[in-house]
């Protein structure tokens, strides 16, 4: 299994998916190819603080905050995924 990341575009264009990159003067991107096919037409820069890992559950990332059910009183609680 790739391991898969998602940021938030720092141009403002919303998420993007894929291959998470810090470059050597410690900007943040993510590649939506892989890099043995990516070009400079291939990644968008991100904001660092946006960075999720995907967990391998549905569509659900590191550091997303997800409702739940409580199973004490059936209340839908918010739990952050670490």
């Amino acid at each position: 299994m790739k391991i898969k990341f998602r940021g938030w575009r720092t141009d403002g264009g919303g998420w993007v998916y894929g291959y998470y990159v810090k470059d050597p003067i410690g900007k943040s991107r993510i590649y939506w190819q892989p890099f043995e096919e990516a070009t400079s037409n291939t990644y968008h820069f991100i904001t660092p603080e946006s960075v999720g890992q995907y967990t391998g559950r549905q569509n659900i990332f590191k550091d997303d905050i997800v409702d739940v059910e409580d199973g004490a009183d059936g209340l839908p609680e918010e739990m952050k995924v670490f």
